[in-house]
C-alpha cells in the first residue's frame, strides 16, 4: 500500500539532494509513542520505502528551486497495512490543522492525503526505479564471480562493470529474503518452495544509469553507489506476481528505509 501526499511549498527554497535521512527522520517522528516506534532501533529490514519529492525540474546546474505555492507530491509505501493506516491518520490530522511539515530545510503545507493500492497484471508489466537501487556483494560472493577489487573489501556495491548475473542473483535473493521474513517463512522447506516458484524472476532488464548518493548518517556522510533500471515482465505466475507486489511496497534492494529502491508501475 502507498500514501500519496499532496504538498504546497510554504516559501521559496532550494532542493535538498541529500534528503534521505531527513525524510526517514520525519517518518520516524510520526511513529513516536505508537506500536511502530520500535522501527527506529530495529536492525535489518524496516519494510517501508519512499519516493523523492516530485515532479522536479532539472536544469544544467541541477534541480530548479521550489517556489512558494508550488504543488509537489511525495509517496510512502509499505506492505504493512497497519503502518500505512497509522501514517494516514497522522497525516490527516496535519492536513486538517493546516500545519506545516518540515523535510529538512524544505517546508510544505500538507494539502491532501490519499491511500493507494497497487495490483499488478499477469502480462506485460513494466516497473521503473524512481530512486537508486542499492545492492552489495559480500567478499565470498564477489570472489565466486571472479571479481578482483584493488583490495579485499568486506563488500562491494554492484556497478555496471560487474556481471549482470551477479545483479540478478543479489536482487532476487534480497526480495525473497525480505518476503520470507515479513511473512514468517522460517523453515527451509517453505523457503525452497518459494525460491523454486519465483525463479527465474527477472526477464528483460533495461539499465538507465549509475547514481552515487551521499547520505548523512549519524553525523557522517556515507557514499552509496546505486543504479536506475526498468524491468519488463512478459508474463508472471501467481507467486511471482505476489512477490513483486510485495517488493513494490517494500522497495527493491537495500537501504529502503532511506528511500532507496522505490519502484513505480508504468502505465498505471
Amino acid at each position: 500500500m502507498r500514501i500519496l501526499l499532496k504538498l504546497e511549498a510554504c516559501k521559496d527554497f532550494s532542493y535538498d539532494s541529500k534528503y534521505y535521512s531527513k525524510f526517514q527522520g520525519f517518518i520516524y517522528r510520526q511513529l513516536i509513542n505508537t506500536p511502530y516506534s520500535f522501527l527506529h532501533q530495529k536492525k535489518g529490514y524496516k519494510f517501508f520505502c519512499f519516493s523523492n519529492i516530485f515532479p522536479l525540474k532539472p536544469t544544467k546546474k541541477g534541480i530548479s528551486p521550489f517556489k512558494e505555492g508550488e504543488t509537489k507530491f511525495w509517496l510512502i509505501s509499505s506492505p504493512d497495512k497497519g503502518f500505512i493506516f497509522l501514517l494516514n491518520e497522522k497525516f490527516q490530522n496535519i492536513a486538517e490543522n493546516n500545519s506545516t511539515i518540515n523535510l529538512g530545510e524544505m517546508q510544505f503545507y500538507l494539502k491532501s492525503v490519499k491511500i493507494i493500492k497497487q495490483r499488478l497484471k499477469r502480462k506485460n508489466v513494466t516497473l521503473k526505479l524512481e530512486t537508486p537501487l542499492i545492492l552489495r556483494a559480500g567478499k565470498k560472493t564477489y570472489k565466486n564471480y571472479k571479481i578482483i577489487p584493488p583490495r579485499e573489501y568486506k563488500y562491494l556495491f554492484w556497478k555496471k562493470e560487474y556481471p549482470l548475473e551477479l545483479f540478478i542473483d543479489l536482487l532476487t535473493k534480497n526480495l525473497i529474503k525480505k518476503y520470507a521474513e515479513f511473512y514468517y517463512l522460517n523453515d527451509k522447506i517453505s523457503l525452497k518452495e518459494l525460491e523454486s516458484a519465483v525463479t527465474p524472476l527477472f526477464q528483460r532488464l533495461e539499465f538507465e544509469k549509475t547514481i552515487v548518493a551521499h547520505v548523512p548518517i549519524k553525523g557522517r556522510e556515507q557514499k552509496f553507489i546505486g543504479s536506475l533500471w526498468r524491468f519488463h515482465f512478459d508474463w508472471l505466475n501467481n507467486q511471482q506476481k505476489n512477490l513483486l507486489e510485495f517488493a513494490i511496497d517494500c522497495g527493491f534492494g537495500e537501504k529502503n528505509s532511506y528511500g532507496f529502491g522505490f519502484v513505480n508501475v508504468m502505465g498505471m
